[in-house]
């Protein structure tokens, strides 16, 4: 399994710096942040920035075979011009990604807008529907899939994604597995992992005590059954990224205690999978 930390862990750092942060503390993988997708959009030339990126990376040697893509993008959105805004600028940043090396970028569908405005469930799960649909199109034939989700409040369970991905009918989706997210919901990673079976593209790796998404690392406080998870992960099909998603335990942003627990990151995921 290839162990992972999102790059946002050093938020602060350009993207350059946490890509040679995160090789020198071990990392040879890692799921690129909506933060620093931000930075790189903002550059002048994103696609020539991108493949320079992608490039520095694996003089490093890093992939970023992972990425978030905008994550106030609301694809549901019930506004149509806002809705199409957000849209334009998930298709260019699924360019810029592609180019980037990134195989699978995460998506929130979103919908709370829609839902507080007392939009009828359905009309929500059409408009999803026909938004995927342009995502997928401006992708088609790329090396680069989008993984959806699971949100509490409006897509919390695999069924939920898969009901989806069969109304778009897509080969460009598929679905990821945010750990923190499902144990909200007092969901089971393990159904959750055999619901979404080849579907599963992604990972986020996170624990919380059930109460809040306190992002924390795994086998600590938190409340997710790992033993039971990494028995499940390890005899599934999935073959992408175990990657950390863990803004709970960026604090104190000393950049010494940093590196201690980026490097701990690294030996605990090893160690997940030698759990009996």
């Amino acid at each position: 399994m290839k162990i992972s930390m999102w790059t946002a862990f050093l938020v602060e750092d350009s993207p350059e710096s946490a890509i040679e942060t995160l090789a020198s503390c071990g990392y040879h993988h890692a799921e690129f942040s909506d933060e620093h997708g931000k930075m790189l959009m903002d550059r002048p030339d994103p696609l020539k920035a991108a493949a320079e990126l992608a490039d520095f990376a694996n003089d490093h040697g890093l992939v970023l075979e992972q990425a978030h893509l905008h994550l106030t993008a609301d694809i549901s959105h019930p506004d149509p011009s806002l809705r199409q805004s957000f849209l334009d600028f998930l298709k260019k940043e699924l360019r810029v990604y592609e180019r980037l090396g990134v195989r699978a970028a995460v998506l929130h569908c979103g919908g709370k807008a829609a839902r507080d405005q007392g939009m009828p469930v359905a009309d929500i799960d059409a408009i999803t529907a026909a938004s995927l649909m342009e995502l997928c199109a401006s992708i088609e034939g790329g090396s680069i899939r989008i993984a959806l989700e699971n949100i509490p409040l409006t897509q919390p369970f695999a069924s939920d994604l898969r009901r989806m991905i069969a109304k778009v009918n897509r080969p460009e989706l598929g679905i990821c597995l945010d750990t923190g997210h499902l144990n909200l919901v007092q969901g089971d990673p393990c159904a959750f992992l055999e619901e979404a079976g080849d579907l599963l593209i992604a990972l986020h790796i996170a624990d919380n005590l059930g109460n809040a998404d306190h992002h924390m690392l795994p086998c600590g406080r938190g409340t997710v059954n790992w033993s039971a998870f990494m028995k499940s992960l390890k005899t599934s099909s999935y073959s992408g990224l175990f990657n950390f998603e863990v803004p709970g335990e960026r604090f104190p942003v000393s950049r010494p205690i940093q590196l201690l627990k980026l490097k701990y990151a690294l030996e605990l995921g090893k160690l997940m999978f030698e759990l009996p």
